[in-house]
C-alpha cells in the first residue's frame, strides 16, 4: 500500500492508505477505513463530501473530529458531528499554540493502527502537521 495525497477543494488533506481504487477493487472485499479529523484546521462544511469521497474507498467506520469543544471556536462543527455521526475528541487547550489536538489525532491513528481492524486511514486537516504520519501509517500498515 502506498499513500496518496489528495488536496481536497480548499487545501483540505485526505491522507488515504487504502490499496484500492474507487468503485474497483471494492467489490470483493469493502475496505474498513478510519476517518480523523483535524477539527482545529478544516471546515465543516467540506466534511459531507469528503465522506462521500471515502465512500468510493470503502466504509467509514471510525468517524472522529479532535478539538477543544469547550470553546467557541469549533461552533460550526456541532450539526456536521450530528449528521454525520462524526464522535468528537475532546482535547482541552491547556496552552496556546502547541498542537495538542494533532498530537491526540496521532496517538489514535497509531492505536487504531495496532488493531489491526481497519484496510486504511484518511487524515482530514488543512495544514501540513501530519505530512509524515501517511507515510508511516502506509510502512506500518504494509507489515
Amino acid at each position: 500500500m502506498r499513500a496518496d495525497i489528495d488536496y481536497w477543494a480548499t487545501r483540505q488533506i485526505v491522507i488515504n492508505t487504502v490499496g484500492t481504487q474507487p468503485g474497483r477493487d471494492c467489490v470483493e472485499s469493502i475496505a474498513r477505513l478510519a476517518v480523523l479529523i483535524d477539527a482545529d484546521n478544516a471546515q465543516p462544511g467540506l466534511i459531507a463530501p469528503l465522506l462521500a469521497e471515502v465512500a468510493k474507498y470503502g466504509t467509514a467506520h471510525v468517524k472522529r473530529a479532535y478539538g477543544d469543544w469547550t470553546g467557541t471556536g469549533l461552533r460550526g462543527w456541532k450539526e456536521q458531528l450530528l449528521a454525520q455521526s462524526i464522535q468528537p475528541m475532546q482535547q482541552f487547550a491547556y496552552t496556546t499554540g502547541k498542537n495538542a489536538t494533532d498530537a491526540a489525532l496521532t496517538i489514535d491513528a497509531m492505536d487504531l493502527l495496532y488493531t489491526n481492524r481497519f484496510d486504511g486511514f484518511c487524515i482530514v486537516s488543512s495544514d501540513s502537521d501530519f505530512a509524515r504520519l501517511g507515510p508511516v501509517l502506509s510502512i506500518m500498515e504494509a507489515r
